[in-house]
């Protein structure tokens, strides 16, 4: 059975990899909502057309496709949604 990741093994691994912000977004964003690589790979960010993108920054959710297909809807974090806001920003 696999275990959580305490704060301060979250606050190392950010550390480990402070100098690149698309790298924490990823890493918080895996860490927060659990999802597969698979998920995050086809997230797609439009700010200029909500219904087009994935990410809603506002709403503090992602939207993905999961496993078997099937859409699913999963809370972020202030944290998360400040990382993936700073990474869309520089894209």
């Amino acid at each position: 059975m696999p275990t959580a990741v305490t704060a301060i093994e979250r606050e190392h691994l950010e550390a480990f990899i402070a100098a690149d912000w698309r790298d924490i977004a990823i890493i918080r964003l895996f860490l927060d909502t659990g999802m597969r690589l698979e998920g995050m790979t086809e997230l797609r960010h439009d700010a200029s057309d909500p219904d087009l993108s994935d990410v809603d920054l506002r709403g503090n959710v992602v939207r993905i496709i999961a496993k078997g297909r099937r859409g699913m809807v999963l809370p972020i974090g202030k944290n998360v949604a400040a990382s993936l806001a700073t990474t869309c920003a520089d894209s």
